[in-house]
């Protein structure tokens, strides 16, 4: 069974998410003009994810090294996560270094993420991709996939995540981080507060990623 203080971490994070849904919300409604918190490069939400991902390596590459857990291969996962979400934030040193970062078809590379949209930007003239037909009917038959297996998902994956919790961040992170990248491939419409929301959803995952190495079982020495 979960111990209390692993419930404890999960509720800390679903609280500080809500809130950091809530004061995004309130900046960009009522103070638009400090927007640039949110979405400027180097600045106070992106600067966070950076700082999380440096933790997130530092701290499960000590965990490693000190042998102080028993989960060696989760701890290894948020390691290399953890230096790659740092080295992403910080453009890889593009800025903190002035690097030249190479462009391939009109595209600056200066993150991994580029690459996929890289790759969005060659395949994207391919007409069957643009019928709405098709995002229908994928919708639908991974909906009739996810009704058929909720007893499942509900009875099976759900307890065994609860009483793993690093397993679970880890789903998180990967979640909010898909999806923060669906939104900065295309967003479905072109307006601000979409990229308000992929910067919250980074940062989170982010954060998420932290969680992660928080709730491994440690070895008391």
């Amino acid at each position: 069974m979960i111990d209390d203080l692993k419930i404890d971490q999960i509720k800390i994070y679903i609280v500080f998410f809500i809130f950091s849904l809530l004061i995004s919300s309130v900046v960009y409604l009522l103070f638009p003009d400090h927007l640039n918190y949110i979405l400027q490069e180097d600045d106070l939400v992106e600067n966070i994810s950076a700082c999380f991902y440096f933790f997130s390596f530092l701290f499960a590459g000590k965990t490693y090294v000190m042998k102080n857990t028993t989960q060696n291969r989760i701890v290894k996962i948020i390691f290399i996560l953890g230096l790659i979400g740092f080295l992403e934030e910080i453009s890889y040193g593009e800025r903190v270094f002035g690097l030249f970062m190479p462009h391939i078809a009109g595209v600056k590379i200066d993150a991994a993420h580029d690459l996929v949209k890289l790759v969005y930007i060659k395949i994207k003239d391919f007409k069957f991709l643009h019928n709405i037909y098709l995002y229908l009917i994928i919708s639908i038959f991974v909906g009739i996939i996810l009704v058929s297996l909720r007893n499942f998902l509900v009875m099976e994956i759900m307890p065994k995540l609860m009483r793993k919790p690093p397993y679970m961040f880890l789903l998180i992170f990967a979640i909010l981080l898909l999806l923060s990248q669906l939104v900065d491939i295309r967003p479905p419409v072109y307006h601000q507060a979409i990229y308000v929301m992929e910067e919250v959803l980074e940062m989170n995952a982010s954060i998420a990623l932290f969680f992660a190495w928080l709730s491994l079982p440690k070895i008391q020495r």
